[in-house]
C-alpha cells in the first residue's frame, strides 16, 4: 500500500473509478435533499437525503455532501464540528489554481487560533459537535497543500480547508463525512487498494 501525503492525509490515489463516476453523476442530477447558501454568491453546501443510494458505497462513513465555491474564495484552516474525518474528491477543481490544504500535525498546540474569528460563529452554518473546534491562522510552514487531483482522506480535527483564490471557475467537491469514527480508526477500515 502507497500512501502519498502526512500523518494528517492521503492521497486516495486508487480511488475506484466507477464510485467517482457514481459521484459525479449525483452531481449532474442535482437532486438534493437541501441546498445553503452558506455566503451569498460565494459558497453552497449541498446536502443529500441520509439515505441516498450512492451511501451504499460508504457504509462505513455516514453524510455525503457537496460543497461549491466561487473564484476567490477560501476556507481558512478549521476544525470541522460534527465530524472527525473526512474523503474530499474533486468534481470540478481547478488543479493548476485551487487546493485543499491540511496542518501537518495532529497536535493542534502548533497552530495558532485566529482571534477574529473564534469570538463568536464563524462556521458560518449549523453542525453537530465533537471533538475540537476552531480556526487557525495560516502558516506556510505548519500546512500542507494538495491540488485535488485525486481524492483525499483526511483528519477533520486538523486545520484544514480549501483555497480557490486564484481560480477562474467554481470548484466543487464532494466530502464524504464520518461521525463514528475517527481518523486513525477509518485509514484502516477504507479498502487497502484505494490507498
Amino acid at each position: 500500500m502507497t500512501h502519498t501525503g502526512t500523518q494528517t492525509y492521503h492521497v486516495l490515489n486508487n480511488f475506484p473509478q466507477d464510485i467517482m463516476q457514481e459521484i459525479m453523476q449525483v452531481w449532474k442530477d442535482q437532486n438534493w435533499k437541501e441546498v445553503k447558501e452558506v455566503v451569498p454568491d460565494k459558497f453552497w453546501h449541498y446536502v443529500l437525503e441520509k439515505d441516498h443510494p450512492l451511501k451504499r458505497r460508504f457504509d462505513f462513513m455516514d453524510a455525503i455532501e457537496y460543497y461549491e465555491v466561487a473564484p476567490g474564495f477560501k476556507n481558512s484552516p478549521h476544525l470541522d464540528r460534527g465530524r472527525w474525518c473526512a474523503i474530499n474528491i474533486p468534481i470540478e477543481v481547478d488543479t493548476e489554481n485551487s487546493f485543499f490544504h491540511c496542518g501537518k500535525y495532529l497536535w493542534l498546540g502548533h497552530y495558532k487560533l485566529d482571534p477574529s474569528k473564534n469570538d463568536g460563529n464563524s462556521y458560518l452554518h449549523a453542525a453537530g459537535e465533537k471533538g475540537p473546534k476552531g480556526f487557525f491562522l495560516w502558516d506556510d510552514d505548519l500546512m500542507e497543500k494538495y491540488n485535488l487531483e485525486q481524492p483525499v482522506l483526511f483528519n477533520s480535527k486538523v486545520p484544514h480547508g480549501g483555497d480557490n483564490v486564484a481560480a477562474t471557475t467554481n470548484r466543487v467537491i464532494a466530502s464524504i463525512g464520518c461521525t463514528r469514527y475517527t481518523y486513525d480508526q477509518i485509514i484502516n477500515i477504507i479498502p487497502p487498494e484505494w490507498f
